[in-house]
């Protein structure tokens, strides 16, 4: 490539990697097909730094069929657990009990699992989870799909975290726990890490071999050292007009990191406030079968829909699904889900499988029809008890009839 164009900039070139720009050498590959083998539990182990973080990013690429849920430590209670994963999920953020956010992960995980594809928690820092945390962890991996634990589990953390691993005595599913240690970075990674990086900006790598071995070890193979250091390193390369950077320039740059690490002063800690959520806009659905308003339910943070009486709605009927949809309140308003349902939902006469609620839509669930009602005043303001849906009640003569439509407290 002749001379070494340096038109990049330190900070562009030595850049945090992300999922999509990862460098995989022969450790990071083997990490990835650690975390594809057919485990339940898979645990990665390695110091800080080593790129671990980074591998599990980059899981929904190397695993496109599979629904990977982010859980990133620490984390001290079950219910800070599930608010993250629905939160992945796109299923909330909303103020439900622990059981009734159990329960709903539970069915996303199941539909997924209809749909052939694995769920995984991906669990960073696993050495900061603690307590509680890991007790629901626990009940989650007793969810169920055709008599098979429905969930998988890949977990990063430090070496000293396998001997005192919180899932490993509930291992009773066929399959040991799988572990896999990432090393830290050798000299050939290190050298086949810079090259990558420059071949990004199609430059030549300007270290030498004695200043990449250097920085090997002074870096203790952890990614983020060896980025920040060569990044000073360059700077300096191009304050002393050098045309590359050699072991001299390395020891420079050691010595002036070290010098800054102990005049910066120490950042006082931050005083947080948690500001208060807007409330969610009053919301109701008016039921109806055959053109008559059967029933009246207040929406709030979340509504399970479905044939089931496990749902907080049941809706009797052949042509609806043990779980057809849910009904989901955020701060911005409500929207519902389809669950995979057979016959599918409607909106407005329209098939969908997620959508926003306006008010005045119309939903359409086997014979039922539900009319959303949204407004911003206050709970305690009464609506009206009955309201015709005959307009939009289109109802086929031959189906039966079923019991009355049941709404579970």
């Amino acid at each position: 490539m002749g001379e070494p164009n340096l038109s990049g900039s330190p900070a562009e070139i030595f850049a945090r990697p992300t999922a999509e720009t990862l460098w995989l050498g022969p450790s990071q590959q083997a990490a990835l097909s650690h975390f594809s083998r057919p485990s339940k539990i898979k645990l990665l182990l390695g110091q800080a730094s080593t790129g671990k973080t980074t591998i599990l990013s980059y899981l929904p690429a190397h695993l496109p069929d599979a629904v990977i849920l982010r859980l990133l430590g620490p984390k001290t209670n079950g219910i800070d657990v599930l608010t993250t994963l629905l939160l992945d999920s796109q299923l909330g953020p909303w103020d439900l009990s622990d059981t009734e956010q159990r329960n709903l992960l539970s069915v996303f995980v199941q539909q997924r699992r209809s749909q052939h594809k694995r769920v995984i928690i991906a669990i960073d820092d696993a050495d900061s989870i603690a307590g509680g945390a890991w007790e629901e962890l626990d009940r989650l991996r007793r969810i169920r799909f055709n008599d098979q634990p429905a969930l998988e589990f890949a977990l990063c953390a430090r070496e000293s975290f396998v001997s005192h691993c919180p899932l490993d005595k509930y291992d009773g599913y066929g399959t040991p726990m799988k572990v896999h240690s990432l090393a830290p970075a050798s000299c050939s990674d290190v050298t086949s890490y810079l090259n990558w990086r420059y071949l990004q900006f199609s430059m030549e790598n300007p270290f030498t071999a004695t200043s990449i071995r250097l920085i090997a070890r002074a870096a203790g193979g952890k990614y983020g050292a060896i980025n920040i250091l060569c990044q000073m390193a360059l700077l300096l390369m191009k304050q002393h007009n050098q045309p590359r950077v050699d072991a001299r320039l390395v020891r420079e740059a050691v010595v002036s990191l070290s010098e800054r690490r102990r005049q910066a002063p120490k950042a006082p800690a931050a005083e947080t406030i948690d500001p208060a959520p807007p409330a969610l806009p009053v919301g109701h659905l008016l039921i109806s079968r055959n053109s008559v308003v059967v029933s009246k339910i207040e929406l709030k943070e979340r509504l399970l829909i479905g044939r089931s009486e496990h749902n907080d709605l049941c809706l009797p009927g052949p042509y609806l699904s043990r779980h057809h949809a849910v009904i989901v309140g955020t701060n911005d308003g409500y929207y519902v889900v389809d669950l995979n349902s057979i016959n599918g939902l409607q909106l407005n006469g329209k098939l969908t499988s997620r959508a926003v609620l306006q008010d005045r839509d119309i939903l359409s669930l086997g014979p039922y029809r539900l009319k959303v009602q949204l407004s911003y005043i206050s709970r305690n303001d009464v609506l009206p008890e009955s309201e015709s849906l005959a307009d939009t009640a289109v109802m086929p003569a031959q189906l039966s009839k079923d019991p009355a439509v049941r709404i579970v407290k």
